[in-house]
């Protein structure tokens, strides 16, 4: 649809698979306007806390392995619902994750924070640092999978994937909801 030459600078648009789309059009359903309206930006922070600050950064808070959300494209449904619903559909270069597996048995999932001619540093849920000499890797990849879990939003009540979406989407930080 979008012609060979936006698929010769951006690649190919890849469809989604029957049961994302089924999915995301599950909670379109459930993420209406009005459900938004009357949604508490303020609980959905609280979900955000529990759910995904371990690994975003939104409004200056939260962990620093996906990317930051502050910036992104919040606003817009579509948005985190793919990337909520199939995390590993557009995963950016730096977030790509890293299996090292260490000539001592060690298999560590990350994405790289830093890397020189000695060491990887790989950034991951447990440790915002593990230092890798090079010398200790015996297998190194990259996998096409985010290091985002699939099912984040199956594993949450109705009401809080609205909360979530509406705390998602605000301009400005708002007070935790206990």
């Amino acid at each position: 649809m979008l012609g060979e030459a936006f698929a010769k600078v951006f690649g190919d648009v890849r469809k989604l698979s029957a049961d994302r789309t089924t999915l995301i059009e599950k909670y379109k359903k459930l993420i209406t306007d009005d459900a938004l309206e009357s949604a508490d930006a303020s609980k959905g922070r609280a979900v955000f806390n529990k759910t995904c600050a371990s690994c975003h950064v939104i409004y200056g808070t939260g962990g620093n392995i996906g990317p930051d959300l502050t910036g992104s494209n919040r606003a817009n449904l579509d948005y985190i619902l793919l990337n909520s619903v199939d995390p590993s559909y557009d995963v950016p270069e730096g977030y790509k994750m890293v299996i090292v597996q260490t000539v001592d048995g060690r298999v560590l999932n990350g994405v790289i924070a830093e890397e020189n001619a000695q060491r990887v540093i790989l950034k991951t849920v447990q440790q915002p640092r593990v230092v890798i000499l090079k010398e200790d890797i015996e297998v190194r990849s990259v996998s096409k999978k985010s290091i985002m879990p699939d099912g984040q939003l199956e594993q949450m009540k109705p009401q809080e994937v609205i909360d979530l979406v509406r705390y998602l989407q605000t301009v400005e930080q708002v007070e935790v909801k206990k």
